[in-house]
C-alpha cells in the first residue's frame, strides 16, 4: 500500500498488520480503532485524521509527517514503536503511553515527552532541549 491516497477513507477497526504504508494519505482518514502491528509509516501523512482508539504496535514511525495529528490519540497506545530520525520537534506528547519505544537520532527540541508509561525508551543521540522529558 506504498503510496496509497487514503484521504478521508472510513477505516475504523481495520487492521493494517506489517502493511507498508510508506508515502500513504491518510489525511482526514477515520482510523478509529485500527491496528497498526508493524505497520510502516515512513513517509505518511495524517493531518487531521481521526485517530483516537489506534493500536500502534511495533510501527514504524521515522519518518511520518506528526503535522495537524492529534497526538495524544495516536499515541495514546503505542508499544514498541520506532521513531529513530522522526523530526517530532514541537510534538506534545504528554499522557502518551511509550513502553520500548526507540527516539534514537530523533529531534525532540521543545517536544513533551512526559509520557505515563516509557519502560525502556531508547533516547540515544536524540536531540533534547526544553521541555523534553523522559
Amino acid at each position: 500500500m506504498q503510496n496509497a491516497n487514503l484521504r478521508d477513507a472510513d477505516l475504523r477497526d481495520a487492521k493494517f498488520i506489517g502493511v507498508d504504508l510508506s508515502g500513504a494519505h491518510l489525511d482526514g482518514a477515520d482510523l478509529r480503532g485500527a491496528n497498526f502491528t508493524g505497520a510502516d509509516f515512513g513517509d505518511a501523512t495524517l493531518s487531521t485524521a481521526r485517530v483516537s482508539g489506534v493500536h500502534l504496535t511495533g510501527a514504524e514511525l521515522g519518518r511520518m509527517s506528526f503535522a495537524k495529528v492529534d497526538t495524544h490519540a495516536l499515541l495514546a497506545q503505542c508499544i514498541g514503536c520506532d521513531f529513530k530520525h522522526a523530526d517530532m520537534h514541537g510534538v506534545d506528547m504528554h499522557g502518551a503511553s511509550l513502553p520500548g519505544a526507540d527516539f534514537r537520532d530523533a529531534n525532540l527540541e521543545n517536544a513533551n515527552l512526559t509520557a505515563r508509561h516509557c519502560a525502556a525508551t531508547t533516547t540515544t543521540n536524540a536531540v533534547q532541549t526544553s521541555p523534553a522529558h523522559a
